[in-house]
């Protein structure tokens, strides 16, 4: 009548029930810790559909369906064309670069139907199930007849060290539409290891296997500094150990990761991004990511970078000088050794302009005015005509007014809405609304 623990089965259900609300509790709350994860996406889903499938208690049954649209809806609202797009925590380099490589792909197979078909034990484990999407969330996937910007807040996994705080806020913005989606985070160390900042992912016009439709850059930080801060272990041995799984952690050549001197900020289509690298830090370069399925790429005497990705149109101006390296997978990587270093990024779509010179002579005539000294620094109207300042270590303008982080919401773009502490989360499409309300543990449709 008693576990090796000395509790009851009942007295660990009940324990596991408060742990599960837990999480459920912070998710709806301050946002989710591996947030946007296009490897460990899986890693949620399995676990609450076999809870909604097969759990006995009505009520642990209800809760499993309210996070499961809860996590769909997250994934669909930054879904193109079979692919999890913008700023991640937690994938793996060969998933960075080759996006359908990433489990999530598997998901948009089974869910949206948007990929060619790839089985996965979770696949299974979803199907007998019975969990279905609701409807209106395979739209929401779908739907990309309308440009829109969409706005999260997430956190960081709890931190035990070289921190004031305990879970650090991540603000996201996400740019989709049919062509790409470009999507970023702030910047800063907000996933152990494997973080991806910022990305540029294309929409690929038939079987996506084997293309590199992707575009992104990065500092490559390594330090026990980072480690310490979300493990366990000594400052002497963390970075050995992570590496011993992890063996791209400590490489300068790394393709995933975030950077204590990286900062990013984002306006609809464009990016900028700052670094300030310490004189100390063990690497002082950026790395950008030029895909070898880019079908153009033009250096400008103006200093851009001109490149296609598909229908995607891209225009890539970097601060410091730089230099190109050859990768084994054909890919190129651009490689820029200096410490205070940024670059400015706009994309657009293809059908907007009659040819690539056409784009690179809008780019070029949009005002910028850039700097490394003393602290790197852009002003930039993107072909929005929206005005980016942005000077590394300040808080960033857009259009003359300071971004309001304070006032991020938990979601908000046309799809979703939810607000900080909320625990409800409002979707969207036409007339079509559902809501999900984890305080009450209620699901409620209507239209409007």
């Amino acid at each position: 009548d008693r576990w090796y623990t000395g509790k009851s089965s009942q007295e660990n259900m009940d324990e596991a029930w408060d742990y599960l609300q837990e999480w459920g509790r912070i998710t709806t709350t301050i946002g989710q810790g591996e947030y946007d994860s296009p490897h460990y996406l899986k890693v949620y889903l399995a676990p609450l559909a076999l809870l909604y499938g097969f759990a006995e208690d009505q009520r642990i049954r209800q809760w499993a369906e309210i996070m499961l649209d809860y996590i769909v809806a997250d994934f669909a609202v930054e879904h193109i064309d079979g692919f999890y797009a913008g700023a991640h925590a937690r994938l793996y380099e060969r998933e960075v670069v080759q996006p359908v490589n990433a489990p999530s792909s598997r998901s948009s197979y089974q869910f949206f139907g948007s990929v060619p078909f790839m089985p996965s034990g979770e696949s299974f484990i979803l199907a007998v199930s019975g969990y279905r999407p609701p409807l209106i969330l395979n739209d929401i996937a779908l739907d990309r007849s309308e440009p829109y910007t969409h706005l999260e807040r997430k956190r960081t996994r709890h931190r035990i060290r070289n921190t004031e705080v305990k879970n650090k806020i991540v603000y996201k913005t996400t740019r989709m539409r049919a062509e790409y989606a470009i999507g970023s985070s702030q910047g800063g160390l907000l996933q152990p290891i494997q973080q991806q900042t910022w990305d540029l992912t294309w929409a690929v016009d038939g079987d996506p296997k084997g293309i590199h439709n992707t575009f992104f850059a990065l500092h490559p930080y390594s330090s026990p500094r980072e480690g310490t801060m979300y493990f366990g272990e000594q400052w002497e041995m963390v970075t050995e150990l992570i590496v011993r799984s992890k063996t791209e952690f400590a490489s300068p050549d790394k393709w995933t990761g975030g950077s204590a001197y990286e900062q990013v900020i984002q306006s609809d289509d464009a990016v900028v991004a700052l670094y300030d690298i310490d004189p100390d830090a063990e690497y002082g370069h950026i790395s950008a990511f030029f895909s070898k399925d880019l079908s153009e790429t033009i250096e400008r005497e103006s200093g851009w970078i001109i490149a296609r990705g598909g229908d995607a149109l891209i225009a890539f101006y970097p601060l410091a000088p730089y230099e190109w390296r050859d990768e084994e997978s054909g890919d190129r990587r651009f490689h820029s050794p200096h410490r205070k270093n940024g670059y400015v990024v706009q994309a657009a779509p293809a059908g907007d302009f009659e040819s690539l010179e056409a784009f690179a002579e809008a780019v070029e005539a949009l005002p910028l005015e850039t700097a490394q000294e003393p602290t790197p620094s852009v002003s930039f109207q993107t072909l929005a005509g929206e005005q980016i300042q942005f000077t590394y270590g300040e808080t960033p303008v857009i259009a003359g007014t300071p971004v309001d982080y304070a006032g991020w919401p938990l979601y908000d773009g046309p799809f979703l809405e939810a607000d900080v502490d909320s625990r409800r989360l409002l979707i969207k499409h036409g007339p079509q609304r559902r809501l999900l309300d984890l305080a009450t543990l209620k699901i409620t449709e209507w239209v409007e």
